[in-house]
């Protein structure tokens, strides 16, 4: 039931217990920078060689 409402573990759900049924709604709640870093694997954060190559890049327009 819960992978047909695309609930999984660790997710936050309000329950709601009403007559004759009980209701189940999945809390939407946005996620911060910090928890979205702690997500992403370790290797995404690697700076690989066409990162330099932009970092060092002197400026093309109208950049800061």
């Amino acid at each position: 039931m819960l992978n047909a409402a695309g609930i999984v573990p660790g997710d936050k759900v309000a329950i709601e217990a009403r007559p004759g049924e009980l209701v189940m709604e999945l809390i939407d709640e946005p996620m911060t920078l910090e928890e979205l870093l702690t997500q992403s694997p370790k290797e995404s954060f690697k700076i690989i060689e066409e990162d330099t190559v932009w970092v060092d890049a002197s400026p093309r327009g109208h950049e800061i």
